[in-house]
């Protein structure tokens, strides 16, 4: 059976139905989307590991949150901001009563605004990873200013000749502001010395790789032989870089697409359990409570 990645990706507006506190926010265009988080609802996000397939920004004025995204750690705190790329699995650890501004957007809408997300170092962030910038007091100001007239701004049935180009030409501003802030930030980090450069480059391969075949390979040996190295060598360097085991960065891959499909799919446990490549339901249900503490169907069933 070919088995089918990205199994179940949110779109942009089925993300935007998923949560209450999204309701408050404001559309341009189609394609784009602002929202100013309080500290009453933000805890709210992302409650479950979910995958979505638009860019989010998010810029914090205001208190603490922690993520997981793709199991990388991030915490982000008053004066930082954070990126998200299309298709990560991102889950809310923590959260501290936060004022947030939230931009949510397409693909296309960087189409429409001519932005070429290659054609630049801190553009090209974006393609990669997800990442997070501290910001100046000033810039934190600014771009969160800027962006609450954008909301302001919006309209919803607008007809004149010139309202396309002033909201274009705004939000073109703040992301041209936000993306020079990543270029210089990105400019300013030393390199490590070579040996480090190069397990952290095989640890990216493992990590890119894991990201292509987690729902058919569970196998420490399928991954080294893809990178042309030992096993033992490889799950001893993911150890040293990481601080994990090659075999549990597999599992919690795997367990928490398992989450995002158990809570947003429409896909029956067994269903879920082939296409995450187990040869049954039974299996499937007893390696999830192994990792997750709690069987599929009681994780379905939680609030």
């Amino acid at each position: 059976m070919e088995l089918k990645q990205d199994i179940n990706i949110l779109s942009f507006d089925k993300f935007l139905t998923i949560s209450t506190i999204l309701s408050r926010g404001r559309m341009y265009n189609g394609n784009f989307f602002v929202i100013s988080v309080d500290k009453e609802s933000g805890n709210e996000l992302f409650r479950y590991p979910t995958r979505i397939d638009a860019y989010i920004v998010l810029i914090c004025s205001k208190g603490k949150m922690e993520f997981s995204c793709n199991l990388k750690h991030f915490v982000v705190s008053s004066g930082m901001s954070f990126v998200y790329r299309p298709g990560m699995i991102i889950e809310l650890l923590d959260f501290e009563p936060s004022s947030l501004t939230l931009l949510i957007f397409k693909q296309e809408f960087l189409n429409r605004l001519n932005i070429k997300v290659k054609n630049a170092a801190s553009l090209y962030m974006l393609t990669r990873d997800a990442f997070c910038l501290p910001l100046s007091t000033a810039d934190c100001q600014y771009l969160c200013q800027l962006f609450s007239f954008v909301y302001d701004s919006i309209k919803g049935n607008e007809h004149n000749s010139y309202y396309h180009k002033m909201m274009d030409s705004l939000i073109s501003s703040g992301f041209y502001r936000f993306l020079y802030l990543t270029e210089e930030n990105f400019a300013n980090e030393t390199l490590p010395d070579l040996p480090q450069r190069r397990d952290e480059y095989y640890f990216r391969q493992f990590m890119d790789l894991l990201s292509k075949y987690y729902t058919t390979n569970r196998s420490v040996k399928f991954y080294a032989s893809k990178i042309h190295l030992n096993p033992k060598y490889l799950s001893n360097l993911i150890r040293k870089v990481s601080g994990k085991s090659a075999v549990r960065w597999i599992d919690e891959y795997v367990i928490l697409e398992a989450k995002n499909l158990i809570k947003y799919s429409d896909m029956s446990i067994q269903e879920i359990s082939y296409a995450l490549n187990f040869p049954n339901q039974s299996f499937f249900g007893k390696y999830f409570k192994k990792h997750a503490g709690i069987s599929p169907k009681r994780y379905r069933d939680k609030e």
